[in-house]
């Protein structure tokens, strides 16, 4: 059984007079309504677990001044809904409350914020092996060109993530007046979308009024991350021969490190978030035409990938630990060192899981 626990440290100046001191966690659920809807956030407390910590028989105890340590443990159930935060909102959070309660005067609160996320399947899998394309192939007879971008599928809350370019000649005999390597990509512009879908059931006077009982769904978009990068010249694969493609550039892109700043793939039944991964690509010759647009060499793609909580995201004290998907492939032993397969192989292969015991 999952469970938390801590101390609660009271200071007293005075000696006071104790009905009970407790401990407990609380769940609340915010969900606000748009605006053509009137009424406060839908929602309430989803869960609550105490502990009491010290009582008396009687009415009430005396405590006298001075400092005290109660240490505590709360159980958990096993299908608590994840922490859910991000920007202008706090879906679903949770709190841990120190509570003195007394006779005849107002209770004694202090609170803290506290994060529950379930560990998912995929932190068990090799990420790395995980990589969908934007498509299956890009074509460009006018440029002599097909290229891929892929990225993967499955990224952790604040990691940084390498985002692959892969291109090559449409044939094997250039055209005229352009060498085999003679286009390479210049820049790429990224926009990291978040799209959120919220169930929303109407008030009685919201359905009086819009004569719609039915809940509602409303949908809102953002951007949490956009970025320029310049693609440094490419290095042919070492094997080329066992590749699709002749040559790979890869650009490192960081997710926001800020719980209020981006929020984890969600599928319940009253929330849902989903990510894509939005480019713009410019491909450019090494030999400069100035009867050609750059306009034309642009291309522009949408890749859907999940954010999710790891037990390596958080920290103490909220601090979010930025993993880099191509170390922490080195430091779990992943591939053993060893290059990735062609993309033929991986697109069909299935994750592979690590072994040991899931932490708690």
């Amino acid at each position: 059984m999952p469970s938390i626990s801590g101390k609660l440290f009271l200071y007293i100046p005075l000696d006071i007079s104790v009905k009970a001191i407790e401990v407990k966690i609380v769940g609340s659920l915010k969900i606000p309504r748009p605006e053509i809807i009137a009424g406060p956030c839908q929602g309430g407390t989803t869960v609550e677990r105490s502990q009491t910590l010290a009582s008396s028989r009687d009415n009430s105890f005396r405590l006298p001044r001075g400092r005290y340590e109660f240490p505590f443990e709360l159980p958990l159930a096993r299908e608590m809904m994840d922490t859910v935060t991000g920007v202008g909102h706090e879906y679903h959070s949770y709190e841990v409350r120190g509570v003195v309660h007394r006779h005849f005067y107002s209770d004694i609160e202090s609170s803290s914020p506290l994060r529950i996320h379930r560990t998912p399947n995929v932190f068990y899998a090799n990420l790395l092996d995980q990589v969908v394309p934007s498509v299956e192939e890009h074509l460009n007879e006018r440029l002599n060109l097909r290229y891929r971008i892929s990225i993967p599928m499955h990224i952790p809350f604040g990691a940084s993530f390498p985002l692959q370019v892969e291109y090559s000649s449409l044939s094997d005999q250039p055209q005229k007046g352009q060498s085999r390597s003679d286009i390479h990509p210049r820049s790429i512009t990224i926009h990291i979308t978040e799209t959120h879908a919220l169930k929303v059931t109407p008030t009685a006077s919201d359905a009086i009024n819009y004569n719609n009982p039915l809940p509602l769904i409303f949908r809102k978009e953002h951007v949490i991350l956009h970025q320029s990068y310049t693609v440094q010249p490419p290095a042919r694969a070492l094997l080329p021969e066992s590749l699709d493609f002749d040559y790979s550039s890869t650009i490192p892109v960081h997710l926001p490190q800020d719980f209020h700043a981006c929020t984890q793939d969600v599928q319940s039944e009253l929330i849902k978030v989903h990510h894509n991964l939005r480019y713009n690509v410019e491909f450019g010759r090494e030999r400069e035409d100035e009867t050609e647009s750059s306009q034309q060499n642009k291309f522009t793609g949408t890749i859907p990938f999940g954010i999710y909580m790891s037990p390596c995201t958080v920290m103490h004290h909220d601090v979010v630990y930025q993993q880099n998907l191509q170390e922490l492939e080195r430091e779990l032993g992943i591939g053993h060192g060893e290059p990735l397969p062609p993309y033929r192989q991986r697109e069909h292969s299935h994750p592979h899981h690590l072994s040991g015991s899931p932490p708690t």
